[in-house]
């Protein structure tokens, strides 16, 4: 006997930039990175090679696929020459959002499927229609739904704080309380925020921060505002507090990050 089962999961887009499949990657691959904007997926077939990230190293190594989010990683190091296949996107899809919020890369085994859907990215990439787009959202969600397995944050919870999240977003540049948060479901703030850690395992108060710290590195990367400024733009109301912060997540003060980046030889438009 067959259940029906109907899954009110709405259709996010995920939109690559670029994908290639690398058959024998030398010594070239050791560069600054440019396009900061973007998330990353590496799947290592053979070689070793590190990604220098602002507060951290990594190690890709054959047999996973690594998800890199974005405005974190500076520069590639190539260790042992490397064939890999890879992919930039970006996406709106609420799941990864928390996900990445602590901006640490995750990895994942390579199964069974994993190369065929990012040669149908690839593949589809290539491309200006509508059905190779569908193809390339089919191949990119089912590549991220095993990140987001690992990670036991599901879509039917997120479901229930949606307005809490897009409150978040919305005013992200300003000072606001757990209390507004909690008005926001109509439930009382020790509830709402005992609620919060058990589904996300996080206080609501810690993923406030983490999403302040990510604004700011997207300031840092994308405009010359100062500090001070970018402090205010992402609801600190303390400069000093933010900088701490901020040095405490990432491992570098704003303005060694920013400085990291230039030497990286990016710069905002």
């Amino acid at each position: 006997m067959i259940n029906n089962t109907e899954f009110n999961i709405p259709q996010y887009i995920v939109t690559v930039a670029k994908a290639s499949a690398v058959t024998h990657w030398n010594y070239d691959w050791t560069k600054n990175f440019l396009d900061v904007e973007y998330n990353r997926l590496y799947l290592l077939k053979s070689g070793r090679a590190l990604l220098h990230l602002f507060n951290a190293q990594i190690e890709l190594q054959p047999g996973y696929i690594y998800l890199v989010p974005a405005y974190t990683v500076i520069r590639s190091e190539l260790v042992e020459p490397m064939e890999q296949l890879y992919i930039h996107f970006q996406t709106d899809y609420p799941c990864f959002e928390l996900m990445n919020s602590n901006f640490k890369v995750l990895k994942t085994k390579i199964n069974s499927h994993s190369l065929f859907l990012f040669e149908t990215v690839i593949k589809n990439l290539e491309h200006n229609s509508d059905d190779a787009q569908l193809r390339i959202n089919g191949a990119m969600n089912l590549i991220l739904a095993d990140f987001i397995q690992t990670s036991n944050i599901s879509f039917s919870k997120y479901r229930k704080f949606e307005n809490v999240f897009t409150f978040i977003n919305d005013h992200i540049s300003r000072p606001f309380s757990i209390d507004e948060l909690s008005s926001v479901m109509g439930l009382n703030t020790v509830y709402f925020s005992n609620l919060f850690k058990q589904t996300f395992h996080l206080p609501p108060k810690q993923y406030i921060i983490n999403k302040r710290i990510e604004f700011s590195l997207i300031k840092l990367s994308t405009t010359n505002l100062s500090i001070k400024e970018i402090a205010y733009a992402c609801g600190f109301q303390n400069e000093h507090y933010f900088m701490k912060l901020f040095k405490s997540h990432i491992g570098l003060s704003p303005s060694e990050s920013r400085n990291k980046l230039k030497k990286s030889g990016y710069s905002p438009e």
